[in-house]
């Protein structure tokens, strides 16, 4: 696997579990300021997210596996991030 392929790999699998986990937070604020039938849709929408975020999570993991396991069949050990500028999860 071409490293740059697999930093862009984990870069975009770090993308989505952020936007995600945005997208809880900003239903969770919803769900903090309504109540009603308004309230009922936004518990839906977080417990969706959630169980997504779950799996993007999943997936994340997945995709780091994978790309250390391409890296070490073809290289040397490497820093799979590239600079290390991206947080670990």
């Amino acid at each position: 696997m071409n490293p740059d392929a697999g930093r862009r790999a984990l870069d975009a699998s770090d993308d989505l579990v952020d936007s995600l986990r945005l997208a809880h937070s900003a239903v969770q604020r919803i769900e903090n300021e309504l109540y009603g039938a308004v309230l009922k849709d936004a518990d839906n929408v977080s417990q969706s997210l959630h169980r997504v975020r779950q799996s993007a999570e999943q997936l994340r993991a997945e995709v780091e596996q994978f790309v250390r396991e391409a890296h070490s069949s073809t290289s040397r050990p490497t820093d799979l991030h590239g600079s290390g500028t991206r947080p670990a999860h």
